[in-house]
């Protein structure tokens, strides 16, 4: 019975230690959050296409997006990550109609093999190619 006893008490207190390394979730991170899980109930997106784009399950995405996350972890930070850039694109998609917009969805995915590693490569390359457009409208 001690044997068990023990494994309980180290269990909690790795568990506790564990809570106190994490920082709480900033106020903005709370907002990117908040601002994912309405584009989420607007039907804007999907948590299995977050879960393809972000490399965190959907299961830890539901978790998050219903305000079950109290501490930063390494999901939080990704889905936030996510969010921020998905936000910062969120005007250039207001100029086009949902076809256009599902359509270009649509042309990425053909792209992409589903790595996280061939994600972040494509948001590069978006990336670049906005910064070369950037150059472009600056010179005319």
């Amino acid at each position: 019975m001690s044997s068990r006893l023990a494994t309980l008490a180290t269990c909690i207190y790795y568990a506790r230690s564990m809570q106190l390394d994490s920082a709480p979730l900033l106020p903005d991170q709370e907002g990117l959050l908040s601002w994912l899980s309405a584009e989420v109930r607007a039907r804007c997106l999907s948590q299995p296409e977050i879960a393809a784009a972000s490399g965190v399950h959907q299961s830890q995405i539901s978790r998050i997006l219903a305000g079950k996350a109290r501490r930063e972890s390494a999901n939080v930070r990704k889905l936030c990550r996510y969010a921020t850039s998905l936000r910062q694109a969120a005007g250039a998609r207001k100029l086009v109609g949902p076809e256009t917009r599902i359509a270009i969805d649509r042309a990425v995915m053909r792209l992409w093999d589903g790595s996280s590693e061939h994600a972040g490569a494509l948001v590069d390359l978006l990336e670049a190619v906005e910064r070369v457009q950037r150059i472009g409208n600056r010179e005319t």
